[in-house]
């Protein structure tokens, strides 16, 4: 599915499975996602540009040819770059897929 979405030039967001997403999007400069609670476990990476994430009072940058891993619960506003294009691919993978000594050792990273 494609869809054309204010501040985003076009999200494709591919379903593997109900709990499974797959997705690719590019971000126009200036754009932003959020504030939102983190429903999933989600794997970004970004491809070009770069992304200010605010989670939980804490803001770090992910540049391009890096990627971050959010984690379900936590409080987030992404800013993507405002003087060029962040294209970024994710996986989200619902948080019952996880086992709960995995989510306890995630739970355990910086």
């Amino acid at each position: 599915m494609v869809t054309t979405i204010k501040n985003i030039s076009t999200i494709d967001r591919t379903r593997y499975s109900r709990r499974i997403y797959f997705g690719d999007v590019t971000y126009n400069p200036g754009g932003n996602c959020g504030p939102r609670v983190q429903p999933d476990y989600q794997l970004v990476i970004i491809h070009q540009g770069s992304a200010s994430f605010l989670i939980d009072n804490f803001e770090y940058v992910v540049p391009a040819g890096h990627h971050t891993l959010l984690i379900p619960g936590h409080y987030e506003t992404i800013q993507f770059s405002t003087t060029s294009y962040t294209r970024h691919t994710w996986t989200s993978i619902h948080p019952s897929l996880v086992s709960e000594e995995l989510a306890n050792q995630i739970a355990t990273l910086p």
